[in-house]
């Protein structure tokens, strides 16, 4: 299937599948979107493999708040449908689709993503405040870290770079579960909390993974070396952004995350290292510049 799909880009986990096609004009977008479903369909077809109609959605993203006028068409082969005219159904175009536990919206601005993680945040919040009636910090942490945590970290990377009034609330249930560990009143400053228990604060916590990746080699961006001796940093971006919502992209973020943890030459690739950086560094005020 991968060989037979050109033009668009195929990401698979396990059976849950996403293709994606992109193009500048709407028109040419759904005439090969419809083009290459109908080669993958004939592909599952000579393999016996049938696609689940139902649990298929479309999505289509454009920022600048246009909609999609033409629908994609699922043929069925088995009639030898091979028209627009044909009485096959639609894929339904959906605004929002949960993929992998993440919500994506077409607008791409993840609230949401942001709402079903607050829910499920302010569920483990009373359970951890029970539970830290009878138990004991370090009990307290290791449940902080499985219920809440896990989800701040959950596919971060991708919507950690929203704008910072979105993600207000998430910082508030995070100062009040590190306040429930440690038994602090609510009014208590979090910032020597989160040090002793070595838990990353959210924007710290974006940060930390987006770099991981990057050291990976999991995410492949435009990251250049700056050659120039009059330049101080290291690391720059390969290309200019021309919009606010460029400017928060992690293509943006990660050259001045790099510039402020390097050593030397070379960025710090230790996770007790890059935790120790982060927590002294003023992560807030590098994602604003």
């Amino acid at each position: 299937m991968f060989k037979i799909a050109e033009k668009c880009n195929i990401y698979t986990f396990a059976d849950d599948t996403c293709i994606v096609f992109s193009h500048d004009d709407n028109e040419h977008l759904h005439a090969v979107a419809n083009e290459k479903l109908m080669k993958i369909a004939e592909w599952f077809c000579s393999n016996s493999l049938q696609l689940n109609t139902s649990k298929t959605k479309c999505m289509f993203f454009n920022l600048r708040g246009e909609s999609a006028h033409n629908q994609i068409v699922l043929h069925d082969l088995k009639y030898h449908c091979y028209t627009q005219s044909c009485n096959c159904g639609y894929i339904e175009d959906v605004s929002y689709h949960t993929y992998l536990g993440v919500i994506i919206d077409k607008n791409v601005n993840w609230n949401k993503h942001i709402s079903s993680l607050i829910n499920k945040l302010r569920f483990s919040l009373v359970l951890l405040y029970k539970i830290s009636q009878v138990a004991s910090p370090r009990l307290c942490k290791m449940i902080y870290f499985n219920h809440i945590q896990s989800h701040l970290q959950y596919a971060i990377a991708a919507w950690g770079s929203i704008y910072k009034t979105a993600l207000i609330p998430l910082q508030v249930i995070q100062k009040k579960a590190i306040r429930i560990v440690y038994n602090k009143p609510l009014d208590y400053p979090t910032s020597e909390l989160f040090l002793d228990a070595n838990a990353l604060q959210l924007r710290r916590l974006y940060a930390y993974r987006i770099i991981m990746l990057f050291v990976r080699g999991n995410i492949d961006l435009s990251i250049e070396r700056c050659r120039s001796n009059r330049v101080q940093c290291t690391y720059v971006s390969g290309s200019i952004a021309c919009t606010t919502r460029a400017t928060m992209s992690i293509r943006y973020h990660l050259p001045k995350l790099l510039n402020a943890i390097r050593h030397g030459e070379s960025v710090v690739i230790s996770k007790n290292e890059l935790r120790s950086k982060l927590f002294d560094c003023d992560v807030e005020a590098l994602l604003r510049q």
